[in-house]
């Protein structure tokens, strides 16, 4: 039974799918930027499901 991995053998490839899966994290954040969210931009987040689909934001802001 020969139990041996040669790991030398996946060098190559395995530094190659390193650098694209970094060059392909940079390009998003050039790209698409970074998504603070709730929690860093400071605020409330509010969700308000209503029965009647046309209401108006006006109506919410007033009330």
């Amino acid at each position: 039974m020969n139990n041996r991995i040669n790991f030398s053998n996946f060098f190559n490839i395995a530094n190659i799918f390193s650098l694209l899966a970094v060059l392909v994290s940079i390009a998003f954040l050039f790209f698409k930027g970074l998504n603070y969210g709730v929690d860093f931009k400071g605020g409330t987040l509010l969700e308000i499901r209503t029965e009647n689909k046309n209401i108006q934001i006006q109506d919410l802001r007033s009330s």
